[in-house]
């Protein structure tokens, strides 16, 4: 610590006369200050030795060896004197305190954040922790400060421009929502309200020797016509995360974890459709005239621009375990945007464009005198509409309809349609598939598909492909390619599996080319939507005439695809698909297994939120410096 101060005020009283270049000068530095020239820094022996150890990636210590030689390149020029870094390094009184460091760091922050500190609120928890403080990050107060501290997050996150969100909400005027919704009552609302949705999902976080560190639940919302050139952390934005295995579940939503959460989040997004600060709190509890609340209370957030909740994103189990939305597999109703049944004349199992379940779309009204409702309070907003819960591509084709397609395909193929092994029949097919991602430059690819154990389960059960979403998204055009090459053209049910292939590649070509627009435009919604229709049609009649050898199942997730192609004329579905919050959650993860440690039950998000306040406003002053 003392060599490192002498170096660095050495350093500082150096003049630019020195002779030779950058490098030549870092040496001469190096010399003043102990007489020789170190072989191997002690930054780069500490770097290999956590890389050695498993504790950093490779690619993080060439990060760090890179910043850290931009700060000697700008010592030695004079362009730097280091005393944030030089404060940083005596955090816990220069580490002879570990236990402190944490704290100190925090305060060593050389720099003013402007993302306002989460909440703080009390949560009911399980009986043994009781009621518990929790921080929030709350929607509209880190809408305002995009506003005002943040320009260029503002017009890249947020709303780039005033044609873009006029466009949009142009497209949405005949969206199912639309007729109940509070903006239709706004002046100037095409002009002034940006349409959010709110993601939610359980991603794991595993403390050890914490049996209630397993999954935490968290929240995050963003704006559905921000810029494509956005990336997840500068546009998915955290609101609260809460561990399973410690929030109270019960039906009365008043003691609810969840359902007290999403009080405070309705009353936040409430005052964000209003496009003013709070004159209260969610209690109803009215600011003090003289507290910071009450002087800016009922000004305006962000210059007159608002926020609407338009879309509730996350996957069917969420949608059941969290919002208490209907269970996809019952028979009496699995679907949250329709009346349709298990069986019956109002089957989901009907593709027809004819289906008697078309009729039957929730109105708002209708769903609100439902008895078997959800009741959670993200539902009792005023203007709320059970279209706003948005189906997504990647959960419901991918995740799961394709899944079960393609592992069908893959076990027709090796065992019935090739002749001979089945094992070295799939390597066939691997090679194939290779050859394909080689050829057309397949952007995601699987790394093998050379097991059986890839799509075969157990004795009875259909076959389902195993991958992540974006391998299964680029698989189509392999799929189809293998399987034009070895069907059998001779046999009806092969014709019809290929043009099932192919249908499913076409929906998949037109997402590619529109991936830009907030909607399919008219003509080629309609060409999705039958073309999504016909695919399924022709599957229905695969489906049954495999049904003695289980291939080829059909969930309720292919119910679930009508819906999304239907609504594709006002909402694409690149732009509800939960790609982003799926990446969203392994940040989380990996913030939340770094908070752990050391924290009783309840404590994790608080900390999160310290250090996610901190790393966003780093984010977001790289952009604007770039700029």
């Amino acid at each position: 610590q003392i060599r490192f101060s002498v170096a660095m005020k050495r350093a500082r009283s150096r003049t630019r006369s020195a002779k030779g270049g950058v490098r030549q000068r870092l040496k001469a530095s190096a010399r003043e200050a102990d007489g020789h020239v170190h072989s191997t820094s002690a930054l780069a022996r500490l770097l290999l030795s956590l890389f050695s150890w498993g504790e950093m990636s490779p690619q993080l210590v060439q990060k760090i060896a890179s910043a850290a030689f931009q700060d000697a390149q700008a010592l030695v020029a004079g362009q730097s004197n280091l005393q944030d870094l030089e404060r940083i390094a005596s955090i816990g009184s220069a580490g002879r305190y570990p236990n402190k460091c944490y704290a100190d760091l925090l305060h060593a922050v050389p720099f003013k954040v402007s993302i306002p500190m989460a909440t703080p609120c009390k949560l009911t928890f399980k009986e043994s922790l009781g009621d518990l403080t929790q921080h929030v990050l709350l929607p509209h107060e880190l809408f305002a400060a995009l506003f005002h501290a943040y320009p260029s997050i503002w017009r890249t996150s947020i709303m780039p421009n005033v044609e873009r969100l006029e466009q949009f909400w142009e497209l949405n005027r005949g969206h199912p929502a639309f007729q109940d919704s509070e903006i239709r009552h706004i002046r100037q609302y095409h002009q002034l309200v940006i349409p959010l949705s709110l993601h939610g999902d359980g991603v794991p976080v595993v403390g050890v020797g914490k049996a209630w560190s397993q999954v935490m639940t968290t929240f995050s919302w963003r704006s559905l016509i921000s810029s494509s050139t956005a990336t997840t952390q500068h546009s998915q934005f955290l609101i609260y995360g809460t561990f399973d295995k410690l929030r109270l579940e019960t039906q009365d939503q008043e003691r609810d974890t969840l359902g007290q959460f999403f009080k405070i989040l309705t009353w936040s997004l409430s005052w964000l459709l209003k496009g003013l600060w709070p004159d209260r709190n969610w209690d109803g509890k009215q600011y003090l005239r003289t507290s910071a609340e009450g002087q800016r209370a009922l000004s305006p957030l962000a210059g007159g621009f608002r926020g609407t909740l338009w879309s509730i994103l996350g996957d069917l189990d969420y949608f059941q375990k969290i919002l208490h939305l209907p269970n996809s597999t019952l028979a009496r109703g699995p679907c949250p945007l329709c009346r349709c049944k298990g069986a019956g004349d109002t089957t989901w199992y009907d593709f027809r464009p004819t289906a008697p379940w078309r009729g039957l779309l929730w109105t708002a009204a209708e769903w609100r005198a439902w008895d078997q409702r959800s009741r959670s309070p993200l539902f009792s907003m005023p203007g709320f509409s059970p279209h706003l819960i948005a189906l997504d591509w990647l959960h419901c084709k991918y995740l799961g309809h394709d899944m079960l397609v393609y592992g069908s395909v893959l076990s027709l193929l090796v065992r019935h349609v090739i002749a001979g092994d089945p094992l070295e029949n799939l390597k066939l097919i691997w090679a194939d598939i290779q050859q394909y991602y080689k050829d057309f430059n397949v952007p995601s690819r699987f790394r093998y598909l050379n097991r059986l154990s890839m799509f075969e389960r157990k004795a009875g059960q259909y076959p389902k492909l195993r991958g992540k979403g974006a391998e299964i998204k680029y698989l189509c055009g392999p799929m189809w390619h293998v399987w034009n090459k070895y069907h059998k053209p001779h046999l009806r049910v092969h014709r019809q599996i290929l043009l099932y292939l192919k249908m499913n590649n076409e929906l998949e070509e037109i997402l590619i080319t529109y991936k830009h627009e907030l909607a399919l435009p008219s003509d080629v919604a309609d060409t999705f939507a039958n073309t999504c229709t016909g695919m399924l049609l022709v599957l229905s009649t695969v489906a049954e005439h495999f049904i003695g050898e289980r291939l080829f199942s059909l969930t309720q997730k292919s119910h679930f695809l009508q819906h999304i192609s239907l609504l594709a004329r006002y909402l694409n579905p690149r732009l509800t698909w939960c790609f982003m919050g799926e990446d969203m959650q392994r940040k989380l993860s990996n913030l939340g297994k770094a908070c752990v440690s050391g924290q009783r039950p309840g404590q994790t998000i608080g900390k999160m939120m310290l250090r996610y306040r901190v790393g966003l406003h780093l984010l977001f002053e790289e952009l604007q410096k770039a700029e």
